[in-house]
């Protein structure tokens, strides 16, 4: 009897499923492991997040001391007439309990345009910030009164 062998064929007309067949075990590391390059930073992420918020609830963060309030008292020349200090008995108010007439000397000697610009002055801000950056420091703020 008499065995058939079958011709050996060129690589060219092996057929591809078993060209892949031989490939199949011989996958890239990250085709393998792709799951980590989620998961690790993911159970990180969660971690660091549960650090922030465990610490958020539990430090307590001390009570501020109240501010001094010692009132100085200048004249029109910047000269100091005399000081209030901060022993004395002072019950901080609303604006809309002090006097109207005083509120207006206040506002007009802070920002005498602060009605028309609705508490934001544009040109005061880069203004200041012109001058802090050509002056290498803060001189100068560009906020209003409020």
């Amino acid at each position: 009897m008499a065995v058939k062998t079958p011709a050996k064929r060129s690589p060219k007309q092996v057929p591809k499923h078993i060209k892949q067949a031989g490939k199949a075990g011989k996958r890239g590391f990250f085709r393998r492991f792709w799951w980590l390059f989620i998961v690790v930073p993911l159970t990180l992420i969660l971690a660091f997040m549960g650090v922030l918020i465990y610490a958020y609830e539990h430090i307590q963060i001390p009570n501020a001391a109240p501010p001094a309030q010692t009132t100085y008292v200048l004249d029109r020349h910047g000269h100091l007439i005399t000081t209030l200090h901060a022993e004395v008995n002072r019950t901080q108010i609303p604006l809309s309990a002090m006097p109207r007439h005083l509120r207006d000397a206040v506002i007009a000697t802070e920002d005498k345009g602060f009605y028309h610009h609705g508490a934001i002055n544009f040109f005061s801000i880069v203004r200041a910030a012109w001058n802090d950056l050509f002056d290498k420091q803060c001189l100068l703020g560009g906020s209003t009164i409020s």
